[in-house]
């Protein structure tokens, strides 16, 4: 059998409490951020047991860091961030309130609270919702709570002007 994306998914939902989840969740995120360092620094022994360490120190759970270490070892890093997708699609295919992910360019014009509640009364059960402050967004907001995607931001609109406006200029 080959392990794919998905099965890793699989390992780290199935079980899981909320907040173990949330946890995983936010430790695979993370650490895909950081992906090609991580390879990097992985191909040392002495260096997988200086991160396996840090990682725990990190509070990431122990079935997690087993798994980032498996990958590290295979090369397979890059699947991190598919295996976080995979992890918001079980989540929505079990029925367990999604997790939205809100991109936003300031923080102090809307809380969390405010856009959970605006998300909850729109799209119904919404378990968490993250929201990360982007210095580069000119404005405006991004949602996306599992393959669903709302981009209202102004960087987006923006690039719609600019290619409606190549378009007819190319027409004439």
């Amino acid at each position: 059998m080959t392990i794919r994306p998905r099965h890793y998914a699989r390992l780290l939902v199935e079980g899981a409490s909320t907040d173990v989840l949330d946890n995983r969740i936010d430790a695979v995120a993370a650490l895909a951020a950081v992906r090609q360092q991580l390879a990097e620094l992985m191909v040392l022994p002495s260096t997988q047991i200086i991160i396996a360490h840090l990682l725990t120190e990190a509070g990431i759970d122990e079935l997690t860091r087993s798994i980032v270490t498996e990958l590290a070892i295979t090369g397979k890093l890059s699947w991190l961030p598919a295996i976080g997708r995979a992890v918001e699609q079980l989540i929505a295919a079990s029925g367990q309130p999604a997790i939205a992910h809100v991109r936003v360019a300031r923080n102090d014009v809307v809380s969390d609270s405010d856009i959970s509640h605006a998300l909850q009364s729109v799209l119904g059960s919404i378990g968490t919702v993250r929201t990360q402050i982007v210095a580069d967004q000119l404005g405006g907001i991004t949602i996306q709570v599992a393959d669903q995607r709302l981009d209202a931001g102004l960087d987006h609109k923006l690039a719609k002007l600019r290619q409606t406006l190549r378009e007819r200029i190319a027409h004439e």
